[in-house]
């Protein structure tokens, strides 16, 4: 920074730049000399580009002191802003007022006075009691009304795009409608359930290895043979070696 010429340092720009840099560092006081020493050159030039390039400076410099909260140097600049800037700047007398009032109060009053109210006396108190409340509601429904036509005009030039169907698919012949369910996996689907419903019927339940325990499994099904008597097969031959019981002995 001391390697720059002076008439480069003072610009704003660069100024603004060096002034951040030097709060950063925590070096308030040297922010505020650069701009003391911008302030001091431009002042001193009779230019009309030099007076806004003045003006500027004299805002950063008021900026920067309230930042600070230092009451003299915001006095300064806003008093010299007022002097060869702009006279009539609302913002800046007040700033200027604030500011003395704390470092010179006889002077803040002095700078009060050029403090203009606004001339209220042409309205009338009753007039303003009696008179109805002013109905904000019509303006309210134009600016609806305002963006709903913006909004129906952007979805009109939007451009419908046409459906884009699957190769070899007829729209006027779709056919049957597709499974809802294609898209679950096939143990959640309806006719996955239904068979494993007719298999887990068969299913013997019970340890691996383990018989259906039905209660018929073992049993034939038909008449029953407990009183039927036993035919003799005519067919059936008597083996050798056997004798006749009855006969007895001879």
């Amino acid at each position: 920074l001391e390697s720059m010429s002076k008439a480069s340092r003072v610009k704003p720009t660069i100024a603004e730049v060096v002034v951040s840099f030097h709060l950063r560092q925590k070096n308030p006081d040297k922010a505020v000399a650069c701009l003391r020493e911008a302030i001091d050159y431009w002042s001193g030039k009779d230019g009309e580009e030099d007076e806004d390039t003045l003006a500027q400076v004299l805002k950063m410099s008021s900026k920067l002191a309230i930042q600070l909260k230092d009451k003299s140097f915001a006095a300064e600049a806003y008093q010299l802003y007022l002097e060869r800037a702009d006279g009539s700047d609302v913002e800046a007398l007040c700033g200027l007022v604030q500011a003395l009032a704390v470092v010179d109060p006889e002077r803040a009053e002095q700078y009060a006075q050029r403090l203009t109210l606004p001339d209220y006396g042409h309205l009338d108190a009753e007039d303003l009691e009696n008179g109805s409340i002013p109905k904000f509601a019509s303006a309210i429904r134009k600016g609806a009304e305002a963006e709903d036509k913006t909004t129906e005009d952007k979805a009109k030039k939007k451009k419908k795009r046409k459906p884009r169907y699957p190769k070899g698919f007829d729209p006027e012949n779709p056919g049957p409608p597709p499974d809802p369910e294609r898209w679950l996996p096939k143990y959640e689907r309806s006719e996955y359930k239904k068979k494993m419903r007719k298999r887990d019927k068969n299913l013997a339940r019970g340890p691996q290895g383990a018989m259906v325990t039905d209660e018929k499994a073992f049993r034939k099904t038909g008449p029953s043979t407990a009183q039927m008597e036993v035919q003799a097969d005519p067919n059936m031959t008597r083996p050798k070696g056997t004798r006749n019981k009855k006969g007895g002995k001879k």
